[in-house]
């Protein structure tokens, strides 16, 4: 009779790492006396609400959000809710946003949900 091995416990601190927003990230860049969010790794439910956040806190303060999409590895159905929720929140807030460089996987998704205006062809 073979011992079996104890399965290590992991943290919540742990797992969220391994699946949560650190494989997400936003960095910010000044462009043309703008912020450009330039967003790269998995766009995916666990990150979109801090997402969501940055770009709602720009757009009060600024006025105008660029997103740069050429990064974003992976997106899931919640990411591209997210740009498409930001999309209509601009729209209504009568502040600006842009999607710029939809990645392929960004463009793929947008296509299959027919979202296409919402990430067309760089």
């Amino acid at each position: 009779m073979s011992a079996l091995a104890p399965i290590p416990a992991t943290s919540p601190q742990t797992r969220a790492a391994s699946v949560g927003p650190r494989r997400f990230r936003i960095d910010e860049a000044p462009e043309d006396g703008q912020r450009v969010l330039s967003l790269s790794g998995e766009l995916d439910l666990a990150a979109a609400p801090a997402l969501r956040a940055r770009v709602t806190e720009l757009a009060f303060q600024d006025g105008v959000v660029i997103l740069d999409l050429s990064g974003v590895e992976f997106i899931d159905v919640a990411g591209l809710c997210a740009l498409h929720a930001l999309t209509n929140e601009a729209r209504r807030g009568r502040w600006f946003l842009q999607l710029r460089n939809p990645s392929l996987r960004v463009r793929q998704l947008a296509r299959l949900a027919g979202m296409q205006d919402l990430a067309p062809a760089a």
